[in-house]
């Protein structure tokens, strides 16, 4: 197992429309108003694809810098020594703007410890947070096969996160 204890939490600023439209595909996005037509220059909510599209952009930026990782637009960096992390931090930096990416400073977070789609990381313990633990013990009792069964992953999933 990895030993980290260096950890940041990067924010995308503006989420998908940092991302542009390619021009022959501006015209599906367009819409009338009482005066024009307006098409969308950059990725918008509520395109079917605009989630995969913009995972596959961050990810891709990101390719080659060691302990990163990304689910959306959210990025964690993560190392065993301060050296190293802002060596990669700044690698993070560099291959985000390179591709027209930018973090939002105010998101960002530098630390030894933090808190990363649900799950707390520290230098010596990864667990659920504590709001995901007392969500699972105040949730209603399961009324059919199929709550049962996502209950029981998400009770299994976080049952593998408690660990030194």
């Amino acid at each position: 197992m990895h030993r980290y204890n260096k950890f940041s939490k990067l924010d995308l600023r503006m989420g998908y429309h940092q991302l542009e439209v390619d021009p022959e595909s501006r015209v599906i996005t367009t819409f009338s108003t009482h005066a024009v037509l307006i098409s969308y220059k950059h990725l918008l909510f509520g395109v079917k694809s605009v989630a995969e599209r913009y995972q596959y952009a961050v990810k891709t930026a990101l390719v080659g810098i060691l302990g990163v990782e990304n689910i959306s637009d959210d990025i964690i960096i993560q190392t065993p020594n301060a050296e190293l992390h802002n060596k990669r931090l700044r690698q993070g930096f560099d291959h985000l703007q390179e591709r027209g990416l930018t973090p939002n400073a105010v998101k960002c977070q530098y630390m030894d410890r933090l808190v990363f789609m649900g799950i707390s990381l520290s230098e010596n313990w990864i667990s659920p947070t504590e709001g995901r633990v007392r969500g699972m013990a105040e949730a209603r009792d399961p009324g059919t096969q199929s709550e049962f069964h996502s209950f029981l992953v998400l009770a299994n999933n976080s049952a593998r996160l408690s660990k030194a």
